[in-house]
């Protein structure tokens, strides 16, 4: 019969064997590690809020369908292939961002988008503020549904100074896209 002193020594070594093969694997994951200093689970930005107008649904109002979790302005599909299929588009001044990761971006995406993954922000940065610091409408998207990955780029890309009033959320994101037919990219782009 093991004695409480020696189940509680069986317990720390198990935990600490866990701890070291844990930040091994992560290690070994490269580009794709956890960054044990990043805070995955804030938003420490409020977005400012928008312009005052007479309108009886302002963009933050709750009960306005258009708006969308930390007052996003939220687009429906048909803005969305409006947006995608404007020569603006083409030229860079409106850019839909993909807020997913590696794998499901490389098996199927907005053609044209940029992708942006928020849980690896820092590695996205040099491609994607640059592309979105003077678009005129950015359009992030993640998978749809309950996913809240593209309110989160959202909140980074506030952070970079992106105006507010140029931020949009495609709120039924990618399954929505797929859904409907619509054309996609494989692959990096």
């Amino acid at each position: 019969m093991k004695t409480v002193g020696t189940t509680i020594a069986e317990a720390v070594l198990l935990l600490v064997v866990a701890a070291v093969v844990g930040l091994g694997v992560n290690a070994a994951r490269g580009r794709d590690s956890i960054k044990l200093l990043n805070d995955y689970f804030t938003i420490k930005v409020t977005p400012p809020s928008p312009p005052e107008t007479n309108e009886p649904n302002e963009p933050n109002d709750p009960n306005d369908p258009n708006a969308m979790g930390l007052g996003f302005q939220a687009l429906s599909h048909e803005e969305v292939v409006k947006i995608w299929e404007d020569p603006k588009y083409r030229h860079q001044l409106y850019v839909i961002v993909d807020a997913r990761n590696d794998h499901a971006y490389e098996s199927g995406h907005i053609p044209g988008a940029v992708q942006c993954d928020y849980y690896r922000f820092e590695d996205f940065t040099a491609e994607v503020i640059p592309a979105v610091m003077g678009a005129e409408k950015v359009v992030v998207y993640c998978h749809g549904g309950d996913c809240e990955d593209s309110l989160l780029v959202c909140g980074k890309l506030i952070e970079y100074q992106i105006p507010w009033h140029c931020i949009f959320v495609y709120k039924e994101g990618w399954e929505d896209w797929v859904a409907r037919g619509m054309p996609i990219a494989e692959g990096r782009e």
